[in-house]
């Protein structure tokens, strides 16, 4: 169905009308001395003028706290990017796995906690520098051995990022 132009105009016209109305009573300019009036208009912009600063200072902290999430994610993805090829190769508890592989029963059963476990493997596989050991050149496990001794600061940083 179209409307004609009348129609429309008085659509308009009813529409001005209203905006007219709620501007007279912001402006409270509804009887009353100038006096009056000019303390309801002051009140008014003031009013207004709140209501814009509130609005801009929930803008930044929206931005802020979406800079802030854009941040945690792209550290959760790096910290996922390094781990990727060990929990392809040994699955989700994977020092734990390596530790069980590279170690021997009785080095494993030695240290309790995945922390002890991979130092006992950096200090089996690796110089004190960080490289291979010569009688592991070469092999899977001081391969990744030294891997997992060159990713897991920057892990551990991350880790402690996100939990703030």
């Amino acid at each position: 169905m179209a409307y004609g132009q009348e129609f429309k105009d008085a659509v308009g016209a009813v529409h001005s009308i209203h905006l007219f109305r709620e501007n007279v009573e912001l402006m409270g300019l509804q009887g009353g001395s100038v006096e009056s009036v000019s303390n309801r208009s002051a009140a008014a912009s003031k009013k207004f003028s709140d209501v814009v600063n509130e609005e801009r200072r929930r803008e930044k902290e929206r931005a802020s706290t979406t800079a802030w999430l854009d941040l945690l994610n792209q550290i959760q993805a790096e910290i996922d990017a390094l781990e990727r090829p060990f929990r392809d190769e040994f699955g989700d508890d994977y020092i734990n796995a390596m530790a069980q592989r590279f170690l021997s029963e009785e080095e494993y059963n030695s240290v309790e906690t995945d922390a002890e476990r991979a130092q006992l493997m950096y200090d089996k596989y690796l110089n004190p520098d960080g490289t291979v050991k010569d009688e592991y050149q070469g092999t899977e496990a001081g391969e990744w051995v030294k891997k997992l001794h060159d990713t897991q600061p920057q892990v551990a940083k991350g880790r402690e990022l996100l939990k703030g």
